[in-house]
């Protein structure tokens, strides 16, 4: 889950610290919700674990899930780069 982090806070020019921090700055924010969505989704961990390494709670996944589904579905520029960021990780198969 640490690479994930790394990887999202690279995308989006944000420290690693800011992921697993508790601001509540809107650019922190998202990443730090993009990174525990590719945890959850594209990793293969549960919201449980996903929450224990963030230090968040389980609901705090959930809502992270379906924010990031929610950029997805209204704005392409935003899909595009989540995707671009998925296959990056995980591979060219990736769907969102």
């Amino acid at each position: 889950m640490h690479r994930i982090a790394c990887a999202v806070s690279e995308h989006y020019g944000i420290h690693t610290n800011a992921i697993y921090g508790q601001t509540r700055d809107a650019d922190a924010t998202f990443a730090r919700q993009v990174a525990m969505a590719l945890c959850n989704r594209f990793a293969g961990y549960s919201g449980v674990a996903v929450a224990r390494h963030f230090d968040r709670h389980h609901t705090t996944v959930i809502n992270a899930v379906a924010r990031v589904a929610q950029v997805a579905a209204h704005n392409e520029f935003q899909r595009r780069e989540l995707l671009t960021l998925a296959r990056e990780l995980f591979g060219k198969g990736v769907k969102l």
